[in-house]
């Protein structure tokens, strides 16, 4: 889910939110994947100068809580906290 609010001609802002279930089994979770179920909020900004527009961008993702003592493939046994940031900057130029 998402929203963009348009200010003026010049400022756009967005923010978003995603939630993303793993389909990582218990039984088959290991170090070389510790996949998990995540929240990811993002926001974001674009400025218009012009021809050029120039946006910049935040993820934070939230991953819940993996555990992999269950797991039967025989890989070793653990718990993973997980927390990614992403940032992205672009510039483009219109015509």
């Amino acid at each position: 889910i998402g929203a963009n609010y348009r200010w003026n001609k010049y400022l756009e802002t967005q923010v978003g939110y995603m939630y993303d279930k793993t389909p990582v089994p218990d039984s088959t979770l290991s170090p070389e994947l510790p996949d998990a179920s995540r929240n990811l909020l993002t926001c974001g900004a674009t400025v218009k100068l012009d021809q050029f527009k120039i946006g910049l961008g935040y993820q934070a993702t939230l991953f819940d809580q993996a555990d992999s003592t269950k797991n039967i493939v025989g890989a070793p046994k653990g718990k993973y906290d997980t927390f990614a940031n992403v940032i992205l900057f672009t510039v483009s130029y219109e015509q």
